[in-house]
């Protein structure tokens, strides 16, 4: 990845049951529980579905 810039666009706090097997494929995820194994770390259960934008500077 070359050198830029993130910038967050939205932040929207989501229960587990939110997260559907078609949105973790939509982001590179075989299914929910191959996406929650990867996103989740440490012992907190609030998720948080963030989108954002890459740009090269």
């Amino acid at each position: 990845m070359e050198d830029g810039q993130i910038t967050v666009t939205s932040i929207q706090k989501i229960e587990f049951e939110g997260i559907s097997n078609n949105m973790a494929r939509d982001f590179g995820f075989n299914n929910t529980l191959v996406l929650m194994k990867t996103a989740k770390h440490g012992s907190g259960s609030i998720i948080y579905f963030i989108r954002f934008r890459y740009s090269e500077d």
